[in-house]
């Protein structure tokens, strides 16, 4: 029989006889919470913060943390540098009823004795071969056109118009003859389409054949791919609104002289303007808005005559 001795203390006490716990418990001077533990594998590690914690396995992709928010893209090399074939397209010319447009290259030939006569030249046939400048002999030049004027729901606008073939794409000087496609007026005549016409010249290896891209999106092709050049301009294709805009710079000309009338045509001489740079720029949907608003002008009459 164990002895338990009991001592008279200054106030009351209660007194609990502890045997030997595989777990002590400690009393500290607060109220605390204890909890028995086993050894755990997974070790969590508190920080003077609040945080989570994720439990991570090795992972073939690595995510890396910095100290802001980023975004970060997969870049690949550009395919059309370095280029130094530029193409350049001669000015356009348009036969007498404006159903055919003459594309010509002015490209020229690059003269190693003088750069900077045609910098964007085509390699000389006695140069030695360089792969970004090409012989003329090496490419074939083709022309595709757009219909900016026209939506592309109806098969034109951005869409690539190429035609069924290419005829000229071996001559040097290069000049092609780019008939313009047409439909039905309202007396049900064939006539060309007018409107505003953005044309590319394309440079594309002697390997390819012409046939194998009809109908396919050559000015796409042409700009991403390293060994294919293209340039392109662009031309308002109307004979209305072209003599609607000549009768009205010559009455602003006998204006001048004579002192009749008043400056129409300098407002009307902006728009047209306005339209050339938009175009120039890209900026389709205000080239279309410049052209219907000289459409309506032209509608309207010709100004009369100063009668100089």
């Amino acid at each position: 029989m164990a002895k338990i001795a009991f001592f008279r203390t200054s106030g009351k006490k209660t007194s609990f006889a502890v045997p030997v716990a595989y777990s002590p418990v400690f009393t500290t001077g607060k109220l605390k919470t204890s909890f028995f533990a086993t050894t755990d594998p997974l070790t969590l590690f508190k920080t003077s913060g609040v945080e989570q914690s994720f439990f991570v396995t090795n992972n073939p992709v690595y995510n890396f943390l910095t100290t802001g928010r980023r975004v970060a893209f997969l870049v690949t090399p550009d395919p059309n540098t370095p280029k130094l074939l530029v193409l350049q397209l001669g000015p356009f010319t348009v036969n007498e009823d404006q159903t055919i447009i003459y594309v010509s290259d002015d490209t020229g030939t690059y003269n190693p004795d003088d750069p900077t006569l045609d910098p964007g030249g085509y390699n000389p046939e006695s140069a030695d071969f360089n792969e970004f400048r090409p012989y003329r002999a090496a490419v074939n030049l083709w022309t595709v056109y757009k219909l900016r004027s026209r939506s592309d729901a109806s098969g034109f606008g951005n869409n690539t118009i190429t035609p069924s073939t290419q005829l000229n794409q071996d001559e040097n000087p290069y000049i092609y003859d780019l008939t313009l496609p047409t439909e039905l007026n309202a007396d049900k005549v064939s006539t060309v389409i007018q409107g505003l016409y953005e044309i590319f010249l394309i440079a594309a290896p002697d390997s390819k054949e012409y046939v194998d891209y009809v109908g396919k999106d050559l000015v796409s092709i042409a700009s991403s791919t390293p060994d294919w050049y293209i340039t392109k301009a662009s031309i308002m294709i109307d004979a209305d609104v072209s003599v609607c805009l000549a009768k009205k710079r010559w009455n602003y000309l006998q204006a001048v002289m004579c002192g009749k009338c008043d400056d129409e045509y300098l407002s009307i001489y902006a728009i047209y303007v306005g339209l050339v740079n938009a175009m120039d720029a890209n900026e389709w949907a205000m080239a279309n808005e410049y052209y219907d608003r000289l459409k309506k002008i032209c509608s309207e009459g010709d100004a009369a005559s100063c009668g100089c």
